[in-house]
């Protein structure tokens, strides 16, 4: 990922093949003066916290491993959120060690970082935020910081989450999130099952009462623990399978410090061979069992069509063409099983036919168009996301609705 402030490059990052960001190789005089990028920083991690970065100047235009370079902060963090930062330890010299400097965080119940505190008990620096997290440094006698810059370089300030000055951007792990404008720059990873219409939208326009520290869906938190949704592209279902007891399961993640705990299905319940709910853990599934619920059974029957159209593939010649097809296949075949598949989609599913005939009789791209509107419909029913035309897919569905004309 690579961001520019006209033609400088401010900005590169790179993730591990779980997509925590390992790697920021940013301007060091954005965004007062950008000329293009000059450093690095390196971001090691436990589970999904971040307890020690490295940080050195760029080596001929490239980062240096993390290896060779001197630790520069260590973090210490709280089991009570997995964004709750305790302190922080520095390295100023060069003998590996971080422990030449140390200060601590205070937060307040949205784990907005208000203050830095010495070892002696002094406040270092404050900070306050607008309920969307435009943040205003202070120094430590509430005056405001003569250039709005931390002077002791602390970046994780609104909900506890890493805010990269030379973009302006805070990092929610799946996406970026724009505190002025109030919403992410990128779409929803799990799209609408996490119940919202607007995939931009930041904790359902509820600034104050929640937190989303993963950028998806979190349905609650309590004791240090959230319930997780995550997404998984090459999963039918769009969250993440797990195979358990011979079965593959839709379920949510059970969180605890920033670490998986254990997993649970549609009833609440942990998958089999997972490790029991702790008291707390088992507190908060239940205050929000019909949201987990339903979240899961939409997943679910996303799954459950995607198996019926694959079905209906290997029913039809073209193959792939029959899964962009899908229940059209139904009059094209002359075969009735579709309606047995897609359990209780009659009315979508006839739609569906009423325009595939209209095409097969036309072939016209206003009744195709009309077709894939209709084929929209289905998939929104259940929980899918839209089905884009394109010309190629154009092809497939003329080649194999001609061949039963």
């Amino acid at each position: 990922m690579e961001i520019k402030d006209g033609i400088h490059v401010v900005a590169e990052f790179e993730y591990d093949g779980t997509g925590r960001r390992v790697l920021k190789i940013y301007d060091s005089q954005s965004p007062g003066s950008p000329d293009g990028v000059d450093a690095c920083e390196h971001y090691l991690h436990s589970g999904q916290q971040v307890i020690e970065t490295r940080q050195d100047d760029l080596e001929g235009g490239e980062a240096p491993v993390a290896d060779s370079i001197q630790p520069k902060y260590q973090n210490v963090w709280s089991p009570r959120y997995v964004d709750s930062l305790i302190l922080r330890d520095e390295n100023t010299d060069s003998d590996w060690l971080c422990d030449d400097a140390r200060v601590f965080y205070l937060a307040d119940a949205n784990y907005n970082v208000t203050a830095l505190v010495a070892t002696n008990g002094d406040v270092l620096e404050r900070y306050l935020y607008t309920p969307y997290g435009v943040v205003t440094i202070l120094d430590a006698d509430f005056t405001d910081d003569a250039d709005g810059v931390s002077d002791y370089n602390n970046t994780t300030l609104y909900t506890g989450r890493e805010y990269d000055p030379e973009t302006g951007l805070y990092y929610y792990r799946a996406r970026y999130y724009h505190a002025e404008l109030g919403k992410f720059i990128g779409r929803d990873p799990i799209v609408y099952r996490a119940a919202d219409v607007n995939l931009y939208r930041y904790v359902g326009n509820d600034a104050t009462g929640g937190v989303d520290p993963y950028g998806t869906r979190v349905l609650g938190e309590k004791g240090g623990c959230a319930i997780v949704f995550h997404p998984h592209g090459s999963d039918p279902s769009g969250l993440d399978l797990h195979a358990a007891g011979g079965k593959a399961y839709v379920h949510a993640h059970i969180m605890q410090g920033g670490k998986l705990a254990t997993r649970v299905g549609e009833n609440g319940r942990p998958l089999p061979g997972h490790p029991k709910l702790t008291r707390t853990q088992a507190k908060l599934v239940e205050e929000n069992k019909t949201e987990l619920r339903k979240v899961i059974k939409k997943a679910r029957k996303r799954l459950k069509l995607y198996r019926a159209q694959q079905a209906l593939a290997r029913k039809v010649p073209g193959g792939k063409a029959g899964v962009v097809i899908g229940a059209a296949t139904v009059v094209l075949t002359g075969k009735k099983f579709a309606h047995a598949a897609f359990d209780g989609a009659e009315e979508e599913i006839d739609a569906v036919i009423a325009n595939a005939r209209e095409f097969t009789r036309n072939n016209t791209f206003l009744n195709c168009a009309a077709y894939m509107s209709a084929m929209n419909k289905m998939f929104v029913a259940y929980g899918m996301d839209e089905v884009i035309m394109s010309i190629t897919t154009t092809a497939l569905i003329y080649s194999t609705c001609s061949q039963f004309n």
